[in-house]
């Protein structure tokens, strides 16, 4: 058995798109981790996966271990959605401009931050009342407008971005 003279933290991101096998470990260290000094963090996004997908397998056995606990994190108000786009580019939005936002990232702050992003880089950002552009926006989750913006590359490269 491992043993470790200092705690250890391991993060594992995005296991919704983990392989069979690193889903497989992921269960051997739950079952394990309790005589370790290691505590495991696991992220992953509700998507809709089927039923047969390894994931909710996984997910289903490594929930019933007495170690695990689990945290739901929920998108931002659109109260804060608000507040985070006029914290970050310095120009209050308007009202309309906040809920096309909020609806197209649903709060979250990762696709928050790369709308915002997208905007100031379109130049949007200094006339936040543009809500046609928000309502361009791809849904969240979706790489298409980030993928359409990338330099030339070869073509199995710019594939794998679409």
């Amino acid at each position: 058995m491992l043993r470790l003279l200092l705690p250890l933290v391991l993060i594992l991101d995005d296991l919704h798109w983990a392989d069979t096998p690193s889903l497989l470990l992921l269960q051997f260290l739950a079952r394990e981790v309790a005589a370790m000094r290691v505590v495991v963090v696991g992220t992953y996004r509700d998507v809709e996966l089927p039923v047969s997908h390894p994931f909710r397998h996984m997910l289903g056995a490594v929930a019933r271990e007495p170690v695990v606990s689990s945290l739901l994190l929920h998108g931002l108000s659109e109260q804060a959605v608000a507040q985070f786009m006029e914290s970050t580019t310095g120009v209050p939005p308007t009202a309309a401009m906040v809920t096309a936002v909020y609806q197209r990232t649903e709060g979250n702050p990762f696709f928050l931050t790369e709308v915002i992003r997208l905007l100031a880089t379109e130049g949007v950002h200094t006339a936040l009342g543009n809500v046609q552009a928000a309502l361009e926006l791809p849904a969240a989750g979706s790489r298409s407008r980030r993928g359409s913006s990338l330099p030339a590359a070869p073509a199995s490269v710019a594939r794998l971005a679409r």
